[in-house]
């Protein structure tokens, strides 16, 4: 095992899609998957984790949806494309599983590659605007 911290671990305090042994262990935890709370949570501004890929919108921003993936190897084309296309797949998916969401329709993708889930600032390479609005 490496002593460096894993970047692909779920940030504190970002919830992801729950499993039946999240659900167990969490039983007590509110948010889940569907839950208008992670609707509010979103619309909100906050950050919210889905199927690895953070959502968040900024506050008084009605154009754009921003997404972040963590990317550690090297940032070639392939692979930029292939992150790009995830957080495109995941955003519809998120948005086919939440109503309240459909109000993100229209709207702009962009996506952030980022040097992990803790440092969403931290961009490997510029963002990537979508060209198809959601």
């Amino acid at each position: 095992m490496s002593p460096s911290p894993n970047p692909y671990q779920s940030p504190e305090g970002l919830e992801g899609r729950r499993t039946w042994w999240r659900r167990l262990l969490r039983s007590l935890h509110p948010v889940v998957r569907g839950s208008p709370a992670l609707v509010q949570a979103l619309l909100a501004g906050q950050p919210i984790i889905h199927y690895g890929v953070v959502f968040q919108l900024q506050p008084k921003e009605d154009e754009f949806v921003y997404a972040a993936l963590p990317l550690l190897s090297s940032p070639d084309p392939e692979r930029v494309d292939r992150c790009v296309r995830e957080a495109q797949r995941v955003c519809h998916e998120l948005m086919a599983a939440n109503s309240g969401l459909e109000v993100l329709s229209g709207r702009t993708l962009v996506v952030k590659l980022v040097t992990s889930y803790e440092a969403l600032d931290e961009l490997v390479v510029p963002p990537i605007y979508c060209d198809a609005p959601l």
